[in-house]
């Protein structure tokens, strides 16, 4: 009796999910939710941070990372 019980709600909710979608105007979820990933992702990457550049060396960086190419001491600094 426990199963008749239980699954008459989930029947009369899926009959007036049916009757509902067939006679008024419900929309597409699935598209709904493409577009609101879409219009996201465009503004994540609108307002997205700019990469920093490779000649540019902040305080904390090892103190002759701006010119690592043009001295060798550099190099053996860094490693």
């Amino acid at each position: 009796m426990g199963i008749f019980k239980g699954s008459f709600s989930f029947m009369v909710g899926t009959a007036c999910g049916i009757y509902i979608a067939q006679n008024y105007n419900v929309p597409n979820i699935k598209k709904l939710a493409n577009t609101a990933i879409f219009m996201a992702r465009h503004l994540e990457e609108k307002y997205r941070k700019p990469k920093k550049r490779d000649d540019e060396c902040t305080p904390s960086e090892v103190p002759c990372a701006k010119m690592w190419r043009a001295t060798p001491l550099c190099l053996f600094w860094i490693i």
